[in-house]
Formats: structure tokens, sequence, C-alpha cells
């Protein structure tokens, strides 16, 4: 009902709503509501190239923090529609860049998946399902403080404080027992901030953060843009 806008502007109209929200919720004493917005803000100022801004804002998330979109089994239209696609009807499958993960040789919980062992409807694949997701009725994180450390993370590392960055990455990674530690120790900044990419691309698993960050990180696509996919399609 406008003039296009850039991503730029988008995300300073986002940042103004989230003032906004803060505001109201923060009046009528809505902590969750307070906490929901300031997580989106700390999102929308990385967006903006204000990490230092937007660990300010992370900060403020306190551990256990979530706010997940609700699902409902028999009402078809509020399913959770990742269990649908893979788990039920068999429509999709993982990519293999998300089977068999390991940290320090142990499987990673954050993305565990498993192999069917079924035959795909398209020729050559095979069915692999989403252990995150059992049901109809699993929820799905909206915001929560997982990734508040990570965007914290990430400003620690473009204030070059590397030891900080493992501490934040660390944070992420005890909301799931038993992952092992990161240690920074021997690593450059670039090796910091390609581990928070791959952090954040298990940690936040089919919670719809991915494309955001092909494009913010400027990852690579895969396959590429212009190539057939292995199995068919366009």
């Amino acid at each position: 009902v406008g003039p296009e806008l850039t991503s730029a502007q988008l995300f300073a109209e986002a940042k103004t709503r989230f003032d906004s929200a803060i505001v109201y919720a923060g009046t009528a004493s809505d902590q969750i509501t307070v906490n929901f917005a300031t997580l989106g803000r700390a999102r929308t100022l990385l967006d903006l190239g204000d990490a230092a801004g937007a660990a300010v804002d992370a900060a403020k998330i306190p551990s256990g923090f979530v706010v997940n979109q609700s699902a409902d089994a028999t009402n078809t239209r509020r399913q959770n529609s990742v269990f649908v696609s893979l788990n039920q009807n068999g429509y999709a499958t993982v990519d293999p860049s998300f089977r068999n993960l390991t940290i320090n040789g142990a499987a990673d919980s954050r993305v565990a998946v498993t192999n069917t062992g079924k035959a795909g409807t398209a020729t050559g694949t095979q069915l692999w399902t989403v252990d995150k997701y059992p049901l109809a009725s699993s929820v799905i994180p909206v915001a929560r403080y997982a990734e508040a450390q990570l965007i914290i993370a990430e400003a620690k590392v473009a204030a070059n404080d590397l030891a900080g960055a493992a501490a934040a990455i660390n944070a992420a990674r005890a909301t799931h027992p038993g992952l092992p530690t990161f240690s920074a120790t021997g690593l450059t900044a670039a090796d910091v901030k390609n581990q928070i990419i791959e952090e954040r691309r298990r940690e936040l698993y089919l919670e719809g953060h991915r494309i955001g960050d092909v494009r913010r990180y400027n990852v690579p696509l895969s396959p590429a843009a212009g190539t057939a996919y292995p199995f068919g399609g366009v």
C-alpha cells in the first residue's frame, strides 16, 4: 500500500515498531512481551549493522526465555507444517548437509534426524525425518535465549573479544545438556565468526532464520544459482 522499500528501510520500520512495543508492554507490566520485542529489536539492529546495540538488547534476555508458536494436531491449518511435510506425508526430506552432524565426534542433538530407509517420491531420494518436531502438535520456537546469546557472540567477535564470543556460544550450547563446549583458543576472528554462522545454522534449525542468515552473511547457495537440482525439478 505504498512505494517499494529497501531492506534497510524495512528494518528501520521494524526497529520503530519494536521500540513502541517495548514501551507499551513495559507500561502494561508485560515482561514476556518486553523480552519478545527486545530480542526482535536485537535481530533488527544486527541487520542494520549495529552489532554493539544488538548485544545490549540481547543481554537483557533472561536464561530460559522462549516464545513458541502454538500448534494444533486436529486443526490442519494450525498443524506443525515441518512435521506434516517431512515426517507425516514425506513431501520433503532433510538436506544432506543436516544429516549425521556431530560435535567433537558426538551426535549434535540440535539437529537430530532419522533415516527412515524409505524412498522418496523423486527417483534417487531417501526420506529422512526431523526429531525436533515429532508431532503435528509440536510447537516451533519464535524467539529464545540461545538466539540472544549467539547475537552477543557475534558482537563480541566484532569487538575482537574472542573469549567473550566463546562464552556466549557456550551459553547457547548449555541449553542442550551434553553438548561439548567450544574454545576459541588459537582461532582467528574469522574462524570464530564462521563458527557462529554454523552455530546459528544448527541452533536455529527449522525455526525460520536460515534465509535471513544466508542473505546477511552472504552464504553461498547450495546448489548454486542456475545449477540443476540433483534429483530433478527446477
